[in-house]
């Protein structure tokens, strides 16, 4: 069986209200003169990379960050220390920007299982399209504005289509949601 790489596909920008984007400030998890280093999880497939900390102390592994990404806001798991070598010191994958708050959990929370509605129709779509198609996962970011729908190979015209008309649904659901209406 071949094997194939998904295909990340970005959605339009979502509006967030102000008071939602406020949860999603930049604060450091705590300050500090030097930059530090940590390999990090992120993202429904799970890319390891080396983001960039500043930070007096060291964050144990398994904790999970708000990380800025070349993608977006992510939400990151601490796997341990990146070396700090200075031939890799201008690499980086992105800026953790903090530890999970409780609002920034529970927003996460929401995004998921709206991402799990959307992957819910897509697949439910695709079925009764006949399509060929293989969707591995729909994956929102935590800035609420960026969903991806990862698929096992290429997809047909009609189905990126589809995915736009999703994309809109998924659009008016956050703006509508009872998280979003508590946040305001």
């Amino acid at each position: 069986m071949p094997s194939h790489s998904p295909i990340h596909l970005e959605t339009s920008p979502l509006e967030t209200s102000s008071v939602e984007t406020s949860l999603l400030e930049t604060s450091p998890v705590s300050a500090g003169p030097a930059p530090r280093w940590l390999l990090q999880r992120v993202g429904a497939i799970a890319q390891v990379g080396r983001f960039r900390l500043d930070a007096v102390g060291g964050l144990s592994r398994g904790t999970r960050t708000v990380t800025r990404t070349g993608r977006g806001l992510e939400v990151g798991q601490v796997l341990g220390p990146a070396s700090e070598s200075p031939t890799v010191a201008s690499a980086t994958d992105g800026t953790i920007l903090r530890v999970m708050t409780a609002e920034d959990e529970l927003l996460w929370g929401h995004l998921q299982q709206l991402a799990e509605e959307a992957h819910q129709a897509c697949s439910q779509w695709l079925r009764s399209e006949g399509s060929a198609a293989v969707l591995l996962e729909v994956e929102p970011l935590l800035d609420g504005r960026t969903l991806y729908f990862h698929f096992l190979s290429e997809v047909e015209p009609p189905v990126q289509q589809h995915l736009d008309h999703l994309v809109s649904l998924y659009e008016r659901q956050v703006q509508r949601s009872k998280f979003a209406r508590l946040v305001e």
